[in-house]
């Protein structure tokens, strides 16, 4: 009884939603990049200066996000809880640096931005590793607070007699 969505498992009359914390930290890091980009490159050209404090109230706001995402990780693994958890330290102890003008917490934020980025390598071989491996060839660790039910990432599949003609 799968639907026509992507990579969606149906269990129990229910639709599996295969990655809505990835499609999140993607989109929502996506819009960070976009638009720290843009202030970096218009700034550059001249268009106009941003102001530090602002700059950094951004920051620590996606730290915020970065910290309720690495909720959702707990029931994951504890390679991606590790890798949100800097996340968000990188993103306080930047947003911090420039509100505050302090500037081991700038040195402070590469490092740990350094050490995020090293995780993140990490976590990619592994996800590639295992899935090319079809199984825990290379570790991430267990959940930390256990692993997901299907209850837990399921959706109701709607009623096929309830849906128009011509709908999937």
């Amino acid at each position: 009884m799968a639907t026509d969505a992507a990579n969606a498992q149906a269990v129990d009359g229910r639709d599996i939603d295969p990655a809505p914390l990835g499609l999140a930290a993607f989109n929502s890091f996506g819009a960070f990049f976009v638009w720290f980009g843009s202030v970096e490159l218009l700034g550059a050209l001249g268009v106009f200066s941003a102001d530090p404090v602002a700059l950094g109230a951004g920051f620590l706001l996606f730290g915020v996000l970065a910290t309720y995402l690495w909720v959702g990780t707990l029931k994951l693994n504890a390679a991606l809880s590790v890798m949100f958890v800097l996340v968000a330290l990188t993103l306080y102890t930047a947003g911090l640096s420039f509100t505050l003008g302090i500037g081991w917490l700038t040195v402070l934020s590469g490092y740990l931005g350094v050490l995020l980025g090293v995780v993140g390598l990490y976590i990619s071989f592994a996800e590639v590793t295992n899935w090319c491996f079809g199984g825990d060839v290379v570790p991430l660790g267990g959940a930390p607070l256990g692993e997901p039910t299907v209850a837990d990432r399921t959706t109701p599949v709607p009623d096929a007699s309830q849906t128009e003609v011509g709908q999937d």
